[in-house]
Formats: structure tokens, sequence, C-alpha cells
């Protein structure tokens, strides 16, 4: 008998993951409950399970060996034995024993009678092949009960391989015992994919790996499929390969299956496939390849590609019908090139000469047909011949091949680099053979003419050194000039050598060369021509040149240079000369470091900054730099503020009085000779008759000038220091630009300041009194600042009442005031009338020191004032404007209004004033609820006075919040002077929410101040309430604190204050149903009803945490073990705390909210349930409730009044909604009320009989129309009409009754009042008019007569109707009336066929349409498109026609400009509007026409560029284009349109940035030492170029321009630059940076340079400069990176061991440290009178030449040989001493 098999679920629960992700469970019926075997029917079907077959195999790969699982489970007890088979089709069958001995392994399964024992302890089951698969038989050892075969078997069967593919197959499972089938099953078999294979499974490799050559490759490789006894492998060879039929064979096999092996059996010399076959060994059959491990053969005679690694290998196994076991691609390998022979030969061995180069070469590779012969030449030799290209195949080391090549150019002389030579194919690159071959050795050519010439013979000199020859040969333009300079010149003296000029000539026509220096090593200069190397010079070119910034070091005879012409490499030489022009050359400066301090008094000990009116003196010291003659003069000259010869500051009682004398230190003798105060001169000689390398400290000068005082505060001018010889004429040192020193203000003394009447608001007056700090002049200026506190000019002119000075009379007057801002000019006049103290006073002795005479010999009395001199005057006529400390008062002392402070104090302390009270000051609240956000109308009138310019304070009392639910704002502020209200403005100053404080400012135009009983007043907005309290007694609540209201000053000064009335805060009311939320229910109406009452209300202020919520229940209410639930805004309390109390026939239920819970925003409705509540037993109305929330402190913040519940009776009918009847026009308006609302939720526990609708033009009901209507047939929504009703508003609320009286009724459900309108007048047509393609656009106006006035009826909206047949209308289609909303007045219709059409347009409200108006015109609708601009490229606001844009100067700048049409068959054209015309530099270039939706032409574009030039910087421009398409009148709209670019060319805008230092800063530095210099420009430009100029200070102290060069400057923009600044303005700044580098010249020791730094644009509309001054040092010099002591001596024409006896920190003269950079060059030597340069010479074994080289500064040879100069010695021998 033949069972069916239903289900597996039990199965399923003991599989495991793995297997439950590969299922391909069958399910065969629906249940397995049945246990007779019998067929199962519908109405048996449970739960318990589903039954089925499962079989699948666990690895997806074709042809792999696998593990295949096998399941069932039936309704029926399986027989012992029975056979489970599964049978595949051939096409994809499986196959056991592959991979080892197929076997079946009995797995548990859970459930059953036995779940612990595989199959159910039916015994181990037995596996055999059948015919199409393998059959596996149940073991005998038990037999199975039902529970065990549903719970199921469960089996593996190993070794199986799977089939090769699968065509969508099933395998048929099926169940047998004794012949007879249970059961047959097809079970989908799964999707079988080939085996991607990869590195890791096959490996390739190349007997030999040259390129072209025959090898043998070696393949390895693993599997995962079997492959069949037709299968093969294929193997594809990348690119280059070359496989070859007939002689490609498979050797070498290893590790293939017992008696198997491969062969080639096809090769496909296109493709590059060589396809192998399995073939078994001799005495085997064909059995076909397991899966292979490491398995490895040789495929023969195969041709290697190309040098280089190939492309990869791809390596295939599949069936003999070709699919797919496994697949993989395979990297390439690596091919080299072969190592060919060659050997080269040349015709010429002549530098830079052309040559026939001989090339005998031996290939390895085999070459194509087309390949190549490629010759790399060594540097230097270019070929002037086509590449070589072969004509046919030569085979690898076959023979020798000889070809020449000519036309090449030799390089320079000496052996050349190596050739390389390649074979490649017809692709160079693709390379064959590689060799390197040696090139043939070159002779070096001489120049035909040379010559030197030299600019300056004399030594010491700088001069300039002029080259000139001829080439020979093909020279490149790239080639280096090497010269060789011989000792006794010296390099890059004074700065870096360049070239100064250079000329190159080929006949008669010459051109600048461009030749650059850029190495200089020792002695040897390196010289760059000016090309790239790409073309060669014209043969026998002349080329010249000039190198300057080169020194005669000593004079004598001198070689001549060597001159070479090499290749890049600077090795190969071209040409040469060596000893050119030998010549002879014949026998052809000091600055102080100074100290300067100021000491009072004459105490030295008094060291201290120096201040204004203060005497005292000056201290110098000053290090010598050279040598000082005897009884030199020393002139010290003071900057304008410093008095000398001062009548008050005489320290030296036996010297005449009041001349500023001088006081020697070092050394101990000196005189003055002359002081002068008009010059500010002092002149006093050395008294000793030695030079100062003798003096005591040598060369160290020290000295005191006395009776010197500081006029006025602030920083000095420049000292400036000069030396003399005795004659007091002939400059021997100086220092012009000693820094001058910031001078101090001295402070008043004793400063009292008293007013007459301290009160705020009234008329006064100011005494002031001070001490004067230091000495003053006679007559001054005392610039007085008065603070906001007190106002000037009150009433009357403010001026000045008895002023005296050191207790006498003397004369003030206010020369200037200004009454805004509090300052005052008063000129002080002394009697003499002198301003600025001493005028002129001079003194002179004779000789030094003695006899001194000073003129005028007296001065008057009153000249100056004394320190601690008293002042004192009043000021009258002053308001005191505020109360409290006045503020800050300000006086300084001047010369005069230009001049610096003389004294000054800047913080005196005002006098504090009494604060005055305002005559009246009231807060009122537009709402007095408790908590509530208000506003506030703060009113106050003025009593004295009030400054507009100051601020209205109102304090709020505590409780009070500012800024609550938004920020607080001013509004309505007024002003009202004697009845008349002025327009005002206020904006608020400050908010300070912690001290609940507003601060207010107004202005009204024309009103500075006000005045007593004026009158302002403004509202405040965001001001919360403080919250209700109750009264202490008697009731009611209590009232506020008081406000406080203040007048201030703008400097925060109190005027007027006032505390205005506090505000009575109430409770907030609850609004109660039917008008609001607040609401107490139960969940039922029924009487006596146990269960949830609920109380819901919403309150207008917050509902703060902590909170209580107080219910007064009547005592009919009953509450037992209730439970208080509160949700609010979606927030709630499951369980809130709450206590009850009986109080007056009330039950009071108090419940707190949680002091942490949620905040409950305004407006949102609370809702509080409280279970276990017995309503009312009785029927009747409950009696009202009343409801308080309450603070957590205690405060009121809402009461109500609850309506009562009528029990027993139905609730409210629910959703009340009242409308105008609808009608449309042309029906007639039925002036009638539609009603419609829903059944109440609650029936009072009886069914609802009827409803009675009450309708009232009152709102209080109080006369009423009623109608009546029975509730039967009325489910759902019930909607009832009145009669017709005047127009008027209505008022409507609905009642449902269970019973049928009167008394029956419930409560009323309120519905909406509604306004009995008529139908809305007609819309007023505007335009109809074509629109886009087939749309016509049309305008309106609302119409006049909405359907109601008083209020105005509503529109709810528009339609318009479209009719093309004619204007009656009759043909109107559907589809094409549009249905607009109210607020729209221009609409689109949709698309229209082509035509004219009438429209007509109507209006709706609440009742329906009116009647409609008619278009006056209709209107065509066309497919015809007007020209539009695209936005997307063409920028442009719809609003706007222009758009504007900025430009640069030399910038390319470019808009793509685009217009299109619709319709596609029109032609679009972009030109410029000739009314306006581009401006120069601006072009339109040429269209492009395209298309769009379809068209060909309907899109045009152009570009408009433009390159603004500099001429046109600062301009505004502007360029109109126009769009045309086809279309034509009077089918299309306009078809012409314009649009406007604005265009504006941005002038530059440059400024140096705080980082570059600052214009005169003073920079120190020596010979040889680098001077760094970091400028910033911040520009708007994009680009900006940095130059500099230079200035030389002559011996005068005089800056002038300077011809001379300073070599080696590099003057540059960062790598950096530029870098983008953040953008402070409109436009983008950028930040540019450049480095001034420079090493200063021996022969500029001891001078000054200016440095000017230049920034502009690039075309120089702006720049901008800044100048720095250089100090050169003399005496020392920097020794560089990487130089010794013999090349630093070679420079100073000294030697070695000269610098290291000079410098005794150096140490080991081999091995300088890195930190000592800065040495001292030789020993100072100070010349006698009469002594000679020749003199000189021949004392220190020298040479004249040698004095002067050593000491270069003009002033030497233009002096006569009589006169005393410095002059530095340097030693030639160390041996010698002076």
């Amino acid at each position: 008998m033949k069972h069916r098999v239903y289900g597996i679920g039990l199965l399923l629960c003991s599989l495991s993951s793995i297997i439950e992700a590969q299922s391909n469970f069958v399910s065969l019926a629906s249940s397995c409950n049945n246990t007779d075997g019998s067929k199962v029917t519908a109405a048996s079907i449970s739960a318990s399970g589903l039954c089925g077959v499962r079989f699948y195999s666990q690895s997806s790969y074709a042809g792999a060996s696998s593990t295949v699982y096998l399941g069932f489970a039936v309704n029926f007890a399986v027989p012992q034995s029975a056979q489970l088979r599964v049978v595949v089709p051939s096409s994809s069958a499986y196959q056991l024993g592959a991979g080892g001995t197929s076997s079946v392994v009995g797995l548990t399964t859970s459930g059953g009678d036995i779940g612990d024992v595989p199959l159910h302890g039916t015994g181990s089951p037995t596996l055999t092949a059948i015919t199409g698969g393998f059959q596996v038989v149940l073991g005998a050892n038990r037999t199975a009960t039902v529970l065990d075969s549903k719970a199921g078997f469960e089996m593996l069967v190993t070794n199986v391989r799977n089939p090769w593919k699968n065509l969508g197959d099933s395998a048929t499972v099926s169940l047998w015992s004794n012949g007879t089938e249970f059961f047959s099953v097809a079970v989908p078999l799964v999707q079988f994919a080939p085996y991607t294979m990869t590195n890791a499974n096959v490996s390739i490799g190349l007997s030999n790996n040259d390129a072209m050559v025959v090898t043998d490759v070696v393949v390895t490789l693993s599997t995962s499929g079997f492959l069949p006894p037709d299968g093969k492998l294929e193997f594809h060879f990348p690119e280059g390969f070359r496989v070859q039929k007939g002689v490609t064979k498979a050797l070498n096999q290893n590790k293939f299956s017992e008696g198997q092996a491969v062969f080639v059996s096809l090769v496909d010399e296109t493709s590059n496939v060589v396809t192998l076959k399995v073939a078994p060994n001799l005495g085997y059959i064909n059995t076909g390849l397991s899966a292979l491990q490491g398995a490895s053969f040789l495929l023969t005679s195969i041709r290697n590609p190309f040098a280089g690694t190939t492309s990869t290998f791809m390596v295939r196994t599949m069936t003999g019908d070709g699919t797919l076991i496994d697949s993989g691609n395979i990297s390439g390998v690596f091919v080299k090139g072969g190592s060919l022979t060659c050997k080269v030969s040349s015709g010429s061995d002549r530098a830079r000469q052309l040559a026939t180069y001989e090339f005998e070469i031996r290939t390895v590779g085999t070459i194509p047909r087309d390949g190549k012969f490629v010759i790399i030449f060594p540097f230097g030799i270019h070929i002037c011949l086509d590449n070589l290209n072969l004509t046919s195949d030569i085979l690898g080391n076959l023979g020798t091949f000889t070809f020449g090549v000519s036309g090449i150019v030799n390089p320079g002389a000496g052996s050349t680099n190596s050739f390389t030579i390649r074979t490649t194919f017809f692709d160079p690159t693709r390379i064959i053979d590689d060799s390197s071959v040696p090139g043939v050795s070159i002779t070096t050519s001489v120049f035909p003419t040379r010559g030197i010439t030299y600019s300056n013979l004399l030594s010491g000199q700088q001069l300039l050194i002029s080259v000139n020859f001829s080439t020979v040969g093909y020279v490149p333009d790239n080639a280096i000039i090497h010269v060789g300079m011989p000792d006794g010149f010296g390099i890059n003296l004074p700065t870096s050598s360049y070239i100064f000029s250079s000329t190159c000539c080929d006949g008669p026509t010459c051109f600048t060369c461009n030749i650059t220096l850029y190495m200089v090593q020792g002695q040897d200069l390196y010289l760059r021509l000016f090309g790239s190397g790409a073309t060669n010079l014209p043969e026998g070119l002349r080329i010249s040149f000039t190198l300057a910034n080169v020194r005669n070091l000593w004079a004598g005879p001198k070689n001549g240079i060597d001159i070479a012409l090499l290749l890049s490499d600077q090795i190969s030489i071209i040409s040469q000369a060596i000893d050119v022009d030998s010549t002879s050359i014949l026998p052809g400066s000091f600055n102080p470091s100074l100290l300067l301090q100021f000491f009072r008094g004459s105490d030295s000990s008094l060291l201290e900054p120096p201040a204004a009116g203060v005497c005292g003196f000056y201290r110098a010291r000053i290090n010598i730099s050279g040598t000082l003659p005897p009884k030199a003069v020393i002139e010290l000259r003071f900057p304008p503020g410093v008095q000398v010869n001062d009548l008050d500051c005489s320290a030296t009682p036996s010297s005449p009085s009041s001349v500023s004398q001088v006081r020697a230190i070092r050394p101990a003798s000196m005189g003055l000779l002359s002081s002068d105060t008009a010059s500010r001169r002092v002149v006093f000689q050395i008294l000793q008759n030695v030079w100062s390398d003798s003096w005591a400290e040598p060369n160290v000068l020290e000295f005191d000038i006395l009776n010197v005082r500081h006029i006025a505060g602030g920083l000095l001018d420049n000292f400036s220091i000069i030396a003399y010889r005795e004659d007091g004429a002939s400059v021997v040192e100086q220092n012009l630009t000693i820094p001058g020193k910031n001078v101090t203000v001295n402070s008043f003394a004793s400063i009292s300041i008293t007013p007459q009447d301290p009160s705020a608001g009234v008329r006064s007056q100011l005494t002031f009194s001070f001490q004067s700090p230091a000495v003053m002049p006679s007559s001054f200026l005392l610039e007085l600042q008065i603070p906001g506190s007190f106002l000037m000019d009150d009433g009357d002119l403010t001026q000045i009442l008895s002023p005296t000075v050191g207790g006498g009379s003397r004369s003030m007057a206010i020369l200037s005031k200004n009454v805004g801002n509090g300052t005052m000019s008063i000129l002080v006049q002394g009697s003499t009338g002198l301003v600025g103290g001493i005028a002129s006073s001079s003194a002179s002795c004779s000789p030094a020191g003695q006899s001194c005479v000073r003129t005028p010999t007296s001065f008057p009395a009153e000249l100056l004032i004394p320190s601690g001199t008293q002042f004192s005057f009043v000021l009258d006529n002053i308001r005191n404007l505020a109360g409290g400390f006045s503020g800050i008062f300000t006086m300084i002392a001047r010369e005069n209004a230009q001049s610096p402070a003389i004294a000054q104090k800047l913080d005196v302390g005002g006098p504090v004033l009494v604060v005055g009270q305002l005559k009246d000051a009231q807060v009122t609240l537009k709402d007095l609820g408790s908590s509530m956000i208000t506003t506030a109308n703060v009113t106050l009138v003025i009593n004295n006075t009030f400054a507009l310019i100051g601020a209205v304070r109102v304090v709020l009392p505590p409780g009070f919040l500012i800024s609550a639910g938004g920020t607080t704002s001013v509004s309505s502020p007024s002003i009202t002077r004697l009845s008349l209200t002025y327009p005002t403005t206020a904006v608020i100053l400050s908010l300070d929410q912690g001290a609940r404080m507003v601060e207010v400012r107004l202005s009204s135009p024309g009103i500075e101040f006000l005045s007593s009983s004026d009158v302002i007043q403004f509202f405040l907005s965001h001001i919360q309430n403080s919250i209700a309290r109750p009264a202490a007694a008697g009731g009611g609540y209590q009232v506020t604190s008081t406000f406080l209201v203040l007048t201030l000053l703008s400097s925060g000064e109190l005027v007027e204050t006032r505390n205005a009335p506090g505000a009575l805060i109430v409770p907030n009311t609850i609004s109660s149903f039917p008008a609001g939320a607040g609401r107490l229910f139960p969940a039922s109406l029924v009487p006596g009803y146990l269960g949830l009452l609920f109380l819901q209300f919403s309150l207008n202020v917050e509902l703060p945490a902590g909170s209580t919520i107080e219910l007064s229940l009547p005592s009919s209410f009953l509450l037992s073990d209730s439970q208080v639930s509160f949700e609010a805004a979606g927030y709630r309390d499951a369980s809130m705390s709450y206590t009850t109390a009986s109080s007056g026939g009330f039950i009071v239920l108090s419940m707190q909210r949680k002091v942490n819970a949620q905040v409950i925003s305004s407006g949102s409705l609370v809702r509080v349930n409280v279970s276990n509540a017995r309503s009312p037993t009785s029927e009747g109305l409950t009696g009202v409730a009343s409801l308080r929330v309450l603070s957590s402190d205690g405060g009121v913040l809402g009461i109500a009044v609850l309506p009562p519940n009528n029990i027993g009776r139905p609730s409210e009918p629910r959703n009340v909604e009242v409308k105008n009847c609808p009608a449309d026009y042309p029906q007639t308006n039925p002036f009638c009320l539609s009603i419609s609302f829903e059944q109440p939720l609650d029936d009072g526990g009886s069914p609802i009989v009827s409803y009675m609708i009450s309708f009232s033009m009152a709102a209080d009901f109080s006369t009423v129309e009623t109608l009546t209507i029975d509730a039967g047939g009325h489910p759902g929504v019930i909607s009832v009409t009145t009669r017709s009703l005047n127009k008027n508003v209505f008022y409507v609320r609905v009642q449902a009754a269970n019973g049928p009286n009167a008394s029956s009724y419930g409560i009323a459900g309120e519905g909406n009042s509604v306004r009995i309108i008529d139908y809305p007048g007609a819309p007023r047509p505007g335009l109809l008019r074509p629109g886009s393609a087939n749309v016509l656009s049309a305008s309106w106006l609302p119409p006049q007569y909405t359907g109601g006035v008083n209020p105005v009826a509503r529109l709810l909206g528009y339609k318009i109707e479209f009719d093309k047949s004619s204007s009656s209308f009759l043909q109107v289609n559907p589809n094409q009336t549009l249905v607009l909303d109210a607020s729209q007045t221009v609409a689109s219709s949709g698309f229209l066929p082509t035509g004219f059409y009438f429209a007509r347009i109507f209006a709706k409200n609440d009742i329906g349409y009116g009647p409609p108006a008619v278009f006056a015109s209709s209107a065509l609708a066309t497919p015809f498109l007007p020209v539009q601009w695209s936005d997307n490229v063409t920028a442009s606001s719809s609003s706007s026609s222009s758009s504007s844009y900025t430009l640069y100067v030399g910038e390319s700048f470019e808009k793509l400009i685009e217009a299109f049409d619709g319709d596609i068959t029109d032609q679009v054209a972009i030109l410029v509007d000739d009314s306006v015309g581009l401006p120069d530099g601006f072009e339109l270039l040429p269209p492009a026409i395209s298309g769009r939706d379809g068209g060909t032409a309907n899109v045009a574009s152009r570009v408009l560029s433009a390159i603004p030039s500099s001429s046109q910087t600062g301009l505004s421009f502007q360029v109109c284009l126009l769009a045309l398409n086809s279309n034509s009148n009077p089918l299309g709209p306009n078809t012409k349109i314009r649009r406007c670019l604005s265009f504006t060319v941005l002038h530059p805008q440059l400024r140096w940035t705080a980082d570059t230092p600052e214009e005169g800063s003073s920079l120190l530095a020596y010979p040889g030492c680098n001077v760094e210099v970091l400028v910033n420009v911040a520009s708007l430009w994009y680009s900006v170029l940095f130059r500099y100029d230079k200035l030389l200070m002559d011996f005068q102290g005089v800056f002038s321009p300077w011809n001379g060069t300073l070599a080696g400057v590099s003057f540059a923009p960062l790598p950096s630059s530029p870098t983008p600044l953040p953008q402070l303005g409109p436009q983008p700044e950028f930040l540019h940076s450049a480095k001034f580098l420079y090493q200063p010249p021996p022969f500029l020791a001891g001078r000054k340079l200016k440095l000017c730094f230049l920034a502009s644009d690039p075309w120089n509309i702006s720049s901008i400069s800044r100048c720095v001054i250089l100090q050169l040092g003399s005496c020392k010099a920097c020794i560089r990176a990487g130089q010794t002591l013999s090349s630093l001596a070679l420079e100073y024409k000294t030697d070695w061991l000269q610098l290291w006896l000079t410098n005794p920190n150096i140490g080991n003269p081999n091995r300088i440290r890195s930190s000592i950079d800065v040495l001292s060059i030789g020993v100072p030597y100070t010349t006698r009178g009469g002594e000679t340069v020749s003199g000189l010479a021949e004392r220190f074994y020298l040479t004249a030449n040698d004095v002067l080289e050593s000491n270069t500064r003009p002033v030497l040879l233009l002096n006569p040989p009589s006169c005393s100069r410095f002059l530095l010695i340097r030693f030639l021998s160390p041996s010698l001493s002076p």
C-alpha cells in the first residue's frame, strides 16, 4: 500500500544552523496526525508540525566531493529494513566513492519514542548504488513507532561527487519495503557553480624567462572538481606569448590520478590557448581525473613575450560539453630582457663635431618582423636621423648585424657615458634585448678667439671683468661656462658676484644671452647659458659677458683667467683656453654701540625713566669702534622736548647757574665748550692729549650732561652723538639715530572737585583745586573733561570764576569746549606772555670748561612755575545730571594744543551727588493672572531733568520673570511735554534675568533733555507675573512688592528713582465646559456607577513640577482606595500621591505632582484619572465642583468652577457642526443652517429617544427656537436642516433625551456659531493671455462682495472654465476646468488643444460658487513659445534681470550664457545689445547650437569672456545680451528678451601686516652675516610683486640713493605664498610673504643702508613701501657654514694664524665650532698727526696697497696725508706687532 508523506516539523528542530540555512525541504501534505496511514483530510489538520523530505549536498561546487544530507518524516511506522532510494537524472548524476569510500551515517533526531540515539535505534543503515542514484537500507534492530517516524530520520552519505551542472532537475526520493512504495517525492537540486581558482591553487613558471625565446612553462595546480573522462583543461596565455601547433607537449606529469594522464589536444595560435584532455596510461581505462592536489607538468615550446610582467593567465577545467568545473585568473610572470652584445665606434673624436657611428650587434631574443633597434645615446649626443625600422624577422643568436648612423654630434671631451642598445617590438616600450655599451673617447677643441678686459686695476677696489670668446662645433644652448679665477681676485666681494651683462653675436646680429652665474666653488665660477638644451648655438657664435662684484685683493702681476665651455653635466668639455690675458694690479671705514640713561636730580643712584617737568642728567657710555684722536670734540644733540641750560636744574654750584655742564667719567677729564637751548646741543672736549686706545679704559667714553629737563611727555625723537677731531669739524665717528626715550607724565596732586549743590538735576558750580607735580611753563593749556553726570552751558554759558595760581590771581580763560562730550580747553596765562618755557639760552666756555659765559645773563622770575604750586578756579552754570558717584574727571596740561602732555591726571574721582526722586512712576500689567506672560505698561514723570541719551531702568518685584516665552522687547514708546506727545523710538539696552532688570533707551527728534513734569511711557513684552498668593487675613490675594523705576545717564549713573505700587496678582480662571476644557465627569452616568472619575482642564500658564491639583467634589461622590494617575502633553504619571479631607459638604482631594515631573506647557490638556470613585445613586444634577492648581510653595496658579454632571441622563451629543446650507449658482440660496452631530458617548443607562436642537441669535439663548427629532433611524452622524432664516449670526446647541419628558434631556452639546450668508459676488477678471505651449494664463481680483459683511464672509476658492466654441460656455470640458485656492489671483491652465478660448471665473464661499464673470477677450492657446534664459547657467534671480560680478585686472573671466525655446521647431540666437555694446577686453565667443526635448536648434549657448586691463581698474561696466527665437507674431508671444550683467573691476588694495618690521626699525649685521627680513602684505589682489630700493648714508648722516650693487641678494615670495586670510570684508584677502636675504660685503663695514621694500600689484596700480635701517658693523665678520679660517682670511687679505690669534675662543683652528659665527678680523690702530699711508706701510712691513685695501673709505684719499684718521691694520705675519 502506498502511503503519503506529510511533514518533517520535528526534524527541522534537530538540524544545525548550517543545515537550516541550506534547506531544500519539500512539504508533502498538511499534517502527520493519522496513525493508521489513511489519507489525511482537511478536518484533521493540527499545529503539531509539517511532514516532508529534505535532500541536498553540503558543497555547491560543480563536480566536487561532498557529503549529502538525507532525511524524511512520515505519519506512519516505518517498517524494518525499509529502503530509502535517491534517483537523479543522468544529466545531474551524483557518484559514490568520490575521494574515498562512500558510507551512510545515521543522525540523532529529537522526539519520538527513542530520541537520543541515531535513527531511533533502528540500527546501522547500509548504502548501495542503484541505477541513477543510491539506496539506503534502514537497520532491523528495532521497529520504528509512529512517533519515531513523525520525529523523522536523518543521515549523511559521505564521499559523493556532485553533478557538474544542474539543468533544473530534481532528485526523486522514495521509501520502499518489500516491493511496496510508501511515498515518492521530487526534491529540486541546488545550483552547482564552478570553483574559483587563485594563485594559491595554480602556479606558473618559465624555465627561461628571457624575452622572445622559446621556453617551457611549468604548471602546478590543485583543483576542486573531478574531471570526467571526456573532460579537458584549458590554458589561456597572456598577450605576447606565442603557442605553436605540433610542438607544444605536456611532459613531466606528476600527482595525477593513478593510471591517468593528460595530453595536448588543441593549440589555438590565434587565441593563445592550449587545451589538454585526459588519457589513460597503458593498461588503464579512462576514469577521468579526481580533484588534483599539487599536480604538475611542463608545456613545452612556448615563446616568451616582451620584457616585463605579463598580464594574467586563465586556467579552466570543464566537461566535454564545456561545462565549467574550475576556473581562475592567475597572476602573470616576469619576463626579462635578453642581454645582447654590441661594439660602438666613431669616425671623429672631436667634442661636439659631426660623426658617423658604427654599430656591431648580436641579439638573443627573436625580433618580430616589425620590430625595432632602439639606440639611446649618451648625454650630449643628439641623433639627426629617423628611427631605424627592420623589414624582416630576425632570429636571436643567429648572427652579427652591422650598420652605421651618421649625423651624430659628439659629446664633450672625456669618455662618454654608456650607450643603451635595445631590440623591441614595433612599440618600443615592449623590450626584447637590452644592453649597456661603453662610449667612445672624445677630445676637446680650442676657442678660435678669446679675450679678457678689466674695468679697474686698483688694488682693493671692486671691478668688472669682461670675458669674450667664439665657439666651435655644435654647442647646446644650455652649455656651462667655467671661469677659473687666479689668486689675487676675490669672488663674491663685497656681495655675491653676478653677471652684469651678456651678449651673443652671430655675425652682425647680436642679442642678449641671459647668462647667469649659478655656482661658485672657491675660485671657480660656473655660468649657465640661456637655453633648455633643445637646440644648438650657431657655429662660431661670439659670446661675451661681464662679471660684477669682484675685488682686487692685492697689487702685483696676476695669472690669466682659465675659460672652458662645458656641457650641462659640468664635466664634458667642448672648448677651453688656459691663462687668458694675465694682468697686473696697481696699488690702489665705524659705528658706536652706546648706552644712554636718564637720572633724576644730580644723584647717579636715581636711575628712572624720564618724566615731564623733572630735572636731571643724561649719562652716555660709548664703546669706540676705532680710535679717537687726542682732544677729540664730542657733540650731543638732544631731540625736541628736552630743555638744556634749564633755570631750575643747576646741580653744579661752582659752575655758572642754569648751564648744562658735562661731568667726566671715562676718561676723567672733559670740559664744556658750548651749550645751546635753541639747537638743544651740548659740545665738550676730551682734555686728555692721548689716543683713545691709550685711555685708562681704552676706547670707552662715558660722561654726564647736567641741568636737563624734559618739557613734555611722549616718545622723543632720535638723539645724535658725533665725535670730531680737535678742530671740531672733521667727523671721526658718529651715530645720528640713537633711539629716543619715552618720557612719562607726572600726575597733578592734591586734587579737589567740590559742587556748590550736590543734588541731582539742579544747576550748580564746581570748584577745582590742585597742585603742579613738576616744573611747568608760566603759560599752558589745561584740557579738562567732565563726566556725563554734569552738563555744561546749562541755561547760560559756563565760565571760569576766581582763578588763582600760587595764591595769587592769574588769568584763565576757556578757549574751547564741547558740551556733548564734556571737554574744554583752559588757557592759563602767565604775566610775561611766554608760552613754552625758555625760548633761547646759550653758553660758551674758553678754554674748555673755564670762563663760561651765558647769554642772556638773567631771566624773569615768572618764567617757570615751580613744582607744588597750588591752582584753583570755579566753573559756573553746571547742571548735576545724576546722583551717586559722578564719575571720572580728566585733566591734561600741554604747552599748546598740538604738544604732548606736561602734567596730567586721567582718573580724578568726582564728587558724590544726591539721587533725585521721580514725580511719579507706575507699572501697569495688561494681564494680572498668576504666572501669566503679559505686557507691562511703564509710565514715569520727570522731577528735575533727564538726558535722553541715558536709560530708564525698570526692576520687577521678586517672583516676576523677564524674557519669559521669548525675549523681552519694548514697544509703543512716547514722550509727553505740556500735553503734547512726540514721536519716539526705544531700544532695549540690557536685560538681566537674574536681577529682573530691563534698561530702555528712548530717542525723539529734536529732544535731548527732559525737564520737570515731562512724561515717558512704553510697554515691555514677555513679562511673567509672580504667582498669586492668598492674603494673610480677610480673604483675597496679596499685592506684590513695589516696582523700582530709575533714570540713568548713558554712563550708568542714577538720576532719579521711585518705587511704583505693586500689582494684585490673581489666579487664572480655568475655562469650564462647554466653553473650555475644565470638566469633571465619571466614566458612566449610570446612577451609583463605581469606577473611574475623570478630571480634565487646560491652564493658560505652565504647570510646574511639584504642583498640587486640589479638587473639591460634591459629597454625593464617594472615594474608596482610589488610585490617581496624571497625563498631559505625552507625559504620564501612573500613580500620584494624594490626600482627602471633608470641608463644607465637599470632599477635598489634593493631588501632588512629583518634584521631578515634567513641566507641562501652557494650553496643554491635563487629564487626571481617579479610580474606585462611586457616582451619586440618584438621578439629576450632582452640583458643581471646584478646582485649584497650586505651586509647590502654595501659590495659586488657577481656579475653576466645574459644571455639574446630570446622573442618569445622556451625555452631550458630540461634534456638533453648523454650516450654511450648500447651494451653487444659479440655484436659489435657501438661507438656512445645516446642523450635524454624533450620538452621545453615554446614554445615562437608558436608550436615547429624541434630540432637541436649539438655535438662537443670542449667545445666552435668552430667545430660542427649538427643533425636536426622534432618535430612531439616525445611526452615526445625524444631520438636520433648519427653516429659512434671516442673515444673522446663530448659536446652536443639541441635547439628547432618554425619557419622554423635559427632565430627560442631558447636558447640551455646543455647536459653532454661524452667520447666514449669501452667494459671493463675481470675481473681477484681469488678463487672459497665452502662457507656455498650449497653456493660457489668467489673472483676476477677488470679488468686492464675499457674501457677508461685518465680518466679511470668507472665500474658499475659485473655479475657471474654458470653452473653445463660444462665450455661451455650453461645451465646457471638465478636464479643462481649473479649481483653485482662495489665495490665488493668477493661474495657468492645463494643456489645451490649439485654438482660441473664452473663459469665465466663479468665486466660492461657505455656501458654494456664486455667479461667474467672463473674461473680456478670448486668448490663443498655441504651441509657439517665447525664448527663455536658462537661469541655471545664466546667473539671475527670477525677480531681477541683472547679475553682478567682480573682476580682477588680468584675470580671465568666462560666463556661460544659454537661452532656450520650449518649441522644438524654433531656432534660438544670442546677440550683444548694440545699444550698450561690449567694453574693451570683453568678447562674446561664437555660439554653440544644440537641441532639447527632441529639438535640434532650440538651445543656444555662448561664452562671455573678459580679461580686464589696468586702465579699467575701479570702473564698472554693463553688458546687455539679447536672446531671439524664430517665432512670428501674431501666433507667438514676444520673441526677444534682454538680460544685463554688471561688472566691477576691483582696485587693488595692499597693506603691511603687523608682523612686518615697523617703518624705520633698525637691524645690525656684520660682513658675511646673513641679513634676513620677512615682509608680509595683505591684499585684496591675487598677485603681489616685491622689489626693493637701497640708500646709503653719507658721512654727513644723509641717506642718498645708492647706485652700487647688492650682490647675492635674494628677495622672493615664499613657496607657501599666497595664503587666504579670514574674510572680514566683502572681498577675500590673501597674505603674500617674501623674504629678503643678503650677506653684506666687507667694504660696507661701518656704513648704514636704508632698505626700502616695495609691494605692488602686477600693473603697479597700487604700491606700498616700508623702509628699515641696516647698520653694518665693522672689525668683525661672520664665518659661514662650511668656511675655514683660511678662506675667511683670504677674503680679508690676511692669514688664518692672524685670525686665530685675534680670536682665542676658537680653540682648535681645524675644528671651528658651529656656535662661533662672528670673529674679530684684526687689531685697530690709530694714526698720529703727520703719518702717511706709505709711512704706515713701511712701519708695519706692508705695502701702501695693503693699507689702502684694508681701509677703503673714500675719505682717506681725499684728505691730506697729515690728517689723523682711523686705520685698521691687518698683519700679514703673526710675528709682526704694532
